[in-house]
C-alpha cells in the first residue's frame, strides 16, 4: 500500500474516532439519565408504599362509611367529582379517593375512623408520577425536549454502528 494511501486511512481512522469520542460525550448524560431513572422506577411499588406508609395501620376498631370518607374528600376539594375509590389494602389504611377539577386529578388519603383528610396531593405532583414523566420525555412528542432527546438517540444509534465498523476493521487488518 502506498504511503499517502496509509495516511490518508490513518487520518480517516483517527477522524472517526474522534467523532465517536465527541458523540460519546454528547449521549452519554443522555443514557445515564434514562438508566437511573428506569432503575429507580423498577421499584416503583416499594417507594410508593414507603411514601403511604404514613397513612397505613391508622385506626383498629370500625370504619367511617366509604360515603362519608367520599365527602370529606369532595370537600378537601372545592368543587371537585368523584373519580374512583381506592379500597384499602388493610382495615386501618386510610382511603385513597381520586377526584377531579378541571381536569386534574387529585389524591385525597382520609382516616377511615374520623373522615379527617390527611393529605391531598395532585396525581400528577406524586414522587413517581414526575419520575415516569421525566423518564419517558424522550417517547412524547408533545414534550419540548424530546428533539433533543431524539437526536441523542439517533447520534447513540450511529455511534453503536461506527464501533461495529471500526472494531470490524481492526480485526480484519
Amino acid at each position: 500500500m502506498p504511503t499517502e494511501a496509509i495516511e490518508r486511512r490513518a487520518a480517516l481512522h483517527r477522524l472517526i474516532w474522534r467523532w465517536h469520542f465527541y458523540a460519546g460525550l454528547f449521549c452519554i448524560p443522555f443514557v445515564i439519565t434514562l438508566a437511573i431513572t428506569g432503575s429507580i422506577y423498577l421499584f416503583r411499588p416499594q417507594i410508593e408504599a414507603w411514601l403511604d406508609a404514613p397513612y397505613r395501620h391508622l385506626a383498629s376498631a370500625t370504619s367511617a362509611q366509604p360515603s362519608a370518607q367520599v365527602a370529606a374528600a369532595l370537600a378537601a376539594v372545592p368543587g371537585s367529582k368523584l373519580k374512583a375509590y381506592q379500597l384499602p389494602l388493610e382495615g386501618g389504611d386510610a382511603a385513597e379517593i381520586l377526584v377531579t377539577r378541571d381536569g386534574i386529578a387529585s389524591r385525597v388519603y382520609v382516616h377511615p375512623q374520623t373522615s379527617k383528610v390527611l393529605r391531598v396531593v395532585e396525581e400528577e405532583q406524586r414522587p413517581m408520577r414526575v419520575l415516569a414523566h421525566f423518564h419517558g420525555a424522550a417517547h412524547d412528542a408533545r414534550h419540548p425536549g424530546e428533539r433533543t432527546l431524539e437526536i441523542r438517540a439517533r447520534s447513540l444509534r450511529e455511534g453503536v454502528e461506527v464501533d461495529d465498523a471500526v472494531w470490524r476493521e481492526v480485526l480484519e487488518s
